[in-house]
């Protein structure tokens, strides 16, 4: 394996295979199935944002290239990828912090960001609060 986790394997290899069971005409079917295809994907990058999704490796095993991965992400999110999976990465932050007591160095790792500082900061940009007064205002614990 190249690094990724087994379960992104196998959403790729799934997202290959609804690729490949499309027609070859550009029909109404199509157009659903890769709305769906689209909104899987989604769903995976919000359920797991701690891993580290390359988005030109996500588009060739689904048969795209990369360019076409993106507009089609943008026809159908009204965002762009990278920004999509920055927000899933600040929900789950906003999550954790609520309703753990994890310390923010261990949030940011499981998020996997480069380090705290950096997640701090990005936090901080998203929020407009830092993570400490945000774990302040919303805690659960």
């Amino acid at each position: 394996t190249d690094g990724q986790p087994e379960t992104d394997q196998l959403d790729l290899l799934c997202c290959q295979a609804i690729v490949s069971s499309l027609s070859l005409g550009v029909g109404h079917e199509e157009v659903n199935q890769q709305e769906r295809l689209i909104n899987d994907i989604a769903e995976n990058f919000r359920t797991k944002p701690g891993i580290e999704y390359d988005l030109e490796r996500i588009a060739r095993e689904c048969g795209m290239s990369l360019s076409t991965f993106r507009r089609l992400w943008l026809k159908y999110r009204k965002i762009p990828p990278a920004r999509f999976l920055a927000n899933a990465k600040v929900d789950e932050a906003c999550r954790m912090l609520s309703s753990t007591t994890l310390p923010i160095y261990r949030i940011a790792d499981i998020l996997n960001f480069t380090d705290a500082l950096y997640f701090s900061r990005f936090f901080r940009q998203k929020t407009g609060l830092s993570a400490s007064e945000y774990r302040k205002l919303n805690s659960q614990n």
